[in-house]
Formats: C-alpha cells, sequence, structure tokens
C-alpha cells in the first residue's frame, strides 16, 4: 500500500511539472510564429531567426507595458506604440540583408492588404 502511494504521488508530481511545462508566454509564443513565418519567406539564417524572435518579444512586451499603464492618455499610448514600432524595424533593419528587408517589407504590405 505504502509503494502504491508513493507511485500515485510521483505521477501526480510528474503530472503537475508537465503541466507547468504546459503553459506558454503567449507574447514569447507570437514571436516565435512571427519569425518562423518569417524564416520561411525572407529566407533567415539560425542565427537571424534567433536574433529576430527576440526582436519581435521584446517589441511586444513593451507594447503590452504600454497598453496596460492606466497613467497614459490614448494619444499618448499611441505615440509610444508608434515610437516602439519604429525600433523595431530599425532593430530589423540592422539583423536583415537589404533583400531581406525588402522581402520582410512586402510580406508586410501584402498582409495589410488582406485585412
Amino acid at each position: 500500500m505504502k509503494n502504491l502511494l508513493t507511485l500515485f504521488l510521483f505521477l501526480v508530481t510528474i503530472g503537475v511539472a508537465q503541466a507547468q511545462n504546459a503553459q506558454v508566454d503567449p507574447i514569447r509564443d507570437r514571436a516565435h510564429q512571427q519569425a518562423v513565418r518569417m524564416q520561411k519567406v525572407v529566407a533567415l539564417t539560425p542565427e537571424q531567426t534567433t536574433k529576430v524572435e527576440e526582436i519581435f518579444f521584446q517589441r511586444a512586451t513593451a507594447v503590452e507595458a504600454v497598453n496596460n499603464n492606466a497613467a497614459l492618455s490614448p494619444e499618448q499610448k499611441a505615440a509610444e506604440v508608434a515610437k516602439i514600432k519604429r525600433e523595431k524595424e530599425t532593430e530589423l533593419q540592422a539583423v536583415l540583408t537589404p533583400e531581406q528587408y525588402q522581402k520582410y517589407q512586402e510580406m508586410r504590405e501584402e498582409r495589410k492588404k488582406g485585412k
């Protein structure tokens, strides 16, 4: 009986640990998905993919912080978000080749038309 209880507690512990690992940060997940999509369309190297994912993650985190800041007016929020987007573009230009950045811009334009 003691062995059965020990086995049960062990299995419960493993289940809880797996459930905690399964919780995904939605911002991190979205950044990863965006980077993978760019990797396919723009032909990123593995190193570029990692850098692009981090850029997307950092900027999305910053946008979320701005949007959650109750002290800012809607106009201030819009200005801050625009600034963050400009910074993201500058960072992407530093990571991508000119040809890759051109493909990225074309990809963005196609997505805008699709909306």
